[in-house]
């Protein structure tokens, strides 16, 4: 009899990590566009925003059966994003928090990533002046349509400052066989054309040649 309560605690605690019953967990509601759970209130972000780490499961809304997880280390109260999968990882955030925008995150850093099965960092870029031509370029560029053909090569930017440490803000960056480079913001769907202005960074090789 013992053997089996041990084995029935070791079953139990599993399904608890794996987020499958919810037990342990906060019980969540979703009303108006909403996660609540008694006085927590947490809104989600757009797909704009992506957490940087995920961490122990913290909250459980059963009629999904979804699991959400504390952002690394950061207070749960406060924040709180779904399994990782890539750009479309959502994050929730008290309501008490309002999110930055591109013109006040402020980024120090750009991620320059591929994702496919997983997402993994190619390089890393902290120049300030890159930094901003990119931002520049995708705010003040002129819209423009994104090209229905495949792309030829794409990577997601992801930005980071040390203010907000709980997500990084993202977009896609794609080349085309024509010749054209564009910027894509996920969430609004806001495309520009760049040119050239990241092969420098991306293409060091042909542009020295």
């Amino acid at each position: 009899m013992k053997t089996i309560r041990i084995l029935l605690a070791a079953l139990a605690a599993l399904c608890l990590l794996a987020g499958c019953g919810g037990d342990g967990l906060v019980a969540l509601k979703y009303e108006d566009g909403r996660m609540t759970s008694g006085a927590l209130v947490y809104l989600p972000a757009s797909t704009t925003y992506e957490p940087t780490a995920v961490g122990a499961p913290y909250a459980y809304y059963k009629r999904a059966d979804l699991t959400l997880y504390a952002i690394g280390d950061e207070d749960p109260t406060l924040w709180l994003t779904e399994a990782y999968a890539g750009g479309a990882t959502t994050i929730f955030h008290a309501e008490s928090i309002t999110l930055p925008t591109w013109e006040t995150l402020s980024p120090e850093r750009m991620l320059v990533c591929a994702s496919d099965v997983v997402t993994f960092c190619l390089l890393e870029v902290t120049d300030a002046d890159v930094i901003a031509a990119v931002l520049g370029a995708f705010l003040d560029g002129e819209a423009a349509e994104r090209p229905t053909e495949r792309s030829t090569l794409d990577y997601e930017l992801k930005f980071a400052s040390s203010a907000w440490p709980q997500f990084y803000m993202n977009l896609i960056y794609a080349e085309y066989a024509d010749g054209r480079v564009t910027l894509t913001e996920r969430a609004t769907r806001r495309t520009v054309e760049i040119g050239d202005l990241l092969a420098p960074v991306l293409h060091p090789d042909e542009t020295d040649a």
